[in-house]
């Protein structure tokens, strides 16, 4: 999940500036950022339901704190419940970090609620 940050170690997102010295915590806050718990730190994918998997996802695409985030598919193969959460998870990140989102989607009902 860190691996765009240490890609990329001048970038200092300001939502992990307190933090971003440290793995584990920088990770912790991430996960705390997509609605995920540090219980999921020490998990593999094969551990994780699709919504964690694409909470991680959205994770790792914010953790360099973008301007803009293409999501593609973002919801396909996740049930209308967690299609619903994903998609206002992305919309509080919009507003909390001031970002821009381009959707790829075959699913364009799922983006009019």
């Amino acid at each position: 999940m860190l691996e765009p940050l240490d890609n990329f170690p001048e970038v200092k997102p300001v939502f992990l500036v307190d933090i971003r010295h440290a793995r584990r915590e920088t990770a912790a806050g991430l996960l705390d950022m997509v609605d995920l718990g540090p219980e999921h730190l020490d998990r593999y994918p094969n551990e994780l339901s699709g919504g964690q998997r694409q909470r991680i996802a959205i994770a790792r695409g914010i953790s360099l704190q973008p301007r803009l985030l293409i999501c593609d598919e973002p919801t396909s193969s996740l049930d209308v419940t967690v299609q619903a959460h994903i998609l206002q998870l992305l919309k509080q990140l919009q507003t909390d970090l001031e970002m821009s989102f381009l959707f790829i989607s075959h699913d364009i009902a799922s983006f009019i609620r």
